[in-house]
C-alpha cells in the first residue's frame, strides 16, 4: 500500500509546466487504429490512464512506445477482437474503442467500462448518438455488442456528452456518409479530437457544439500536440490558493479555466493572466466567493469540483457546491471532515462553512479528482496528513510529487 504524506503549512512558490490533457490524449489513441501508418502523440503524460489504454491497443496488435516524452503509436498490425473486462474495467475512456473499431472494421465487442466510481454513468446516449448513424448494438452482461449497417446520419444529444460525441466523430471518420452531430460537447479536449482526425486526412467541421464529418475512405498518420490539461492546471490553481504563495502555470490557455478563475480570485486570491501562462497568488485569508453548479463546458468542470471544495474549507462563509453531472462525487467530502472541515452533503449539494484552519489526519482517496482534493486540503492543514489511494491520483497527474515539490511542499510518496 502506497500514501502521501504531506507536511501542510508550507507557501508554494515557483513555478510549473502543465502536463498535456489526459482527456485529450486517450480518444486520440483510440482514433489512431483509423489509421494503418504512425501517429505521435508529444509530450504524452506518463499516466496510469495511458498505460491501461496502451494495454488494450497492444492486445489489439498495435505497437505502442515512448520515446523522448512521445508516445508513438504504430497500428498497422491492428485487429478485431472482443475487449474483456479486464481490459476495460479500469478505464471509462475505453469505450472510445467502441467507435474506433467500428470505424475500422464495421463491428465491435467491448466489456462494459470502468474507472472512478462516481456513478453511474449510462451509456444510453453513445448507443443512441451512434444508432443515429447506422450502428445496431446488443447490450448483454457481456458488454457492447455493436455491427454498423450503414454510414451517416444526424445525431441530436439532449445533453452534450464528451464520450459520446467522441464516440460519433470516431465512427463516423470512416466511410461515404456524412454525418452531423447538434448538442454535442465543446470541451476543448472534444475539439482537439476533431483536429486530430483533420490532421489525419478527415473531413471535420464544427463550431459550437455543432460537428459536420463527411467520412472519408482512409486516414493517415499524423504528429499531434495534444492541448494542455486544464484540470491539472486548475488543480494547482486550487492548491496554490489552499497553502498560499505564488505559483506561475505555464503552457496553458485561461479561457479554458474562467468559471474556477473567477472563483478564486473572488475568495481572495490574486490572477495575472497572459498569453499562455497564469500566475496565482494568495496573502491573505480567504472568504467564500459564492455558489457554485458544475455544468458541461463552458461552465464549471465537474473535474475540479472536489479541489474547488478543499479551498472553501477554509474560505470565511458558506459556499454551495451543486454537482449536476454525477451523483456520487463526494465520497471526498466525508474525509475532508476528518481534517476538520464544516461540510455536508444533501442529495447533490455539498454545504461548507470555511474554518480557520484544517489539520491533519489520515484520510483515504477513492476516486481521481477527490484524492487531489485531500492532497489540495492537506497543502494547507496544520499538521501531517497521510492520504491514501495513490493509485487513483497516479490515473491523472503525471510526477505530482515532483512538481509540489519544487514549489516547496513537503510532500513525499510513502511504501507501507
Amino acid at each position: 500500500m502506497e500514501q502521501f504524506r504531506i507536511a501542510g503549512g508550507k507557501k508554494l512558490y515557483g513555478r510549473v509546466q502543465i502536463a498535456r490533457a489526459k482527456n485529450a490524449v486517450l480518444p486520440m489513441m483510440a482514433a489512431a487504429i483509423l489509421t494503418d501508418e504512425p501517429v505521435v502523440i508529444r509530450a504524452c503524460p506518463h499516466i496510469t490512464d495511458v498505460f491501461a489504454m496502451a494495454g488494450i491497443l497492444t492486445y489489439l496488435g498495435a505497437v505502442c512506445e515512448y520515446r523522448e516524452g512521445d508516445l508513438i503509436l504504430h497500428p498497422q498490425g491492428t485487429q478485431n477482437k472482443p475487449l474483456a473486462q479486464n481490459l476495460t474495467g479500469g478505464l471509462r475512456s475505453s469505450v472510445c474503442m467502441l467507435g474506433a473499431l467500428l470505424a475500422r472494421f464495421g463491428s465491435a465487442s467491448i466489456a462494459f467500462p470502468g474507472g472512478c466510481k462516481i456513478g453511474t454513468r449510462p451509456l444510453d446516449l453513445h448507443l443512441g448518438g451512434l444508432a443515429a448513424i447506422g450502428v445496431h448494438t446488443h447490450v448483454d452482461e457481456g458488454g457492447l455488442h455493436s455491427e454498423r449497417t450503414h454510414s451517416g446520419g444526424t445525431v441530436r444529444f439532449t445533453f452534450p456528452s464528451v464520450g459520446a460525441t467522441e464516440n460519433v466523430l470516431l465512427a463516423a471518420a470512416l466511410g461515404e456518409g456524412e454525418t452531423t452531430i447538434y448538442n454535442g460537447a465543446r470541451e476543448p479536449e472534444v475539439e482537439d479530437l476533431a483536429r486530430l482526425l483533420s490532421a489525419m486526412g478527415g473531413d471535420v467541421k464544427w463550431k459550437d457544439g455543432t460537428y459536420r464529418i463527411r467520412g472519408v475512405r482512409r486516414l493517415h498518420g499524423a504528429t499531434f500536440l495534444p492541448v494542455a490539461d486544464r484540470i491539472e492546471a486548475g488543480t494547482f490553481l486550487c492548491m496554490a490558493a489552499s497553502a498560499g504563495g505564488e505559483v506561475q502555470l505555464d503552457g496553458v490557455n485561461e479561457k479554458f479555466l474562467t468559471p474556477l478563475t473567477e472563483k478564486i480570485a473572488g475568495n481572495g486570491c490574486k490572477i495575472y493572466r497572459e498569453y499562455d501562462r497564469i500566475i496565482i497568488s494568495r496573502k491573505d485569508d480567504l472568504a467564500a466567493a459564492g455558489d457554485v453548479t458544475t455544468a458541461p463546458y463552458p461552465g464549471f468542470a465537474t473535474d475540479l469540483q472536489a479541489q474547488y471544495a478543499a479551498v472553501c474549507a477554509t474560505a470565511k462563509g458558506t459556499t454551495n457546491i451543486c454537482e449536476s453531472l454525477f451523483e456520487s462525487r463526494f465520497a471526498y467530502a466525508a474525509e475532508l471532515a476528518r481534517m476538520g472541515a464544516d461540510i455536508t452533503v444533501t442529495h447533490n449539494t455539498a454545504h461548507i462553512t470555511g474554518v480557520p484552519k484544517l489539520h491533519g489526519g489520515t484520510v483515504f482517496a477513492s476516486d481521481l479528482r477527490g484524492g487531489a482534493a485531500l492532497i489540495t486540503a492537506a497543502l494547507g492543514a496544520e499538521g501531517e496528513t497521510l492520504v491514501g489511494g495513490c493509485k487513483y491520483v497516479d490515473r491523472g497527474y503525471d510526477n505530482l510529487v515532483g512538481k509540489l515539490r519544487t514549489l516547496g511542499a513537503d510532500i513525499r510518496r510513502l511504501i507501507i
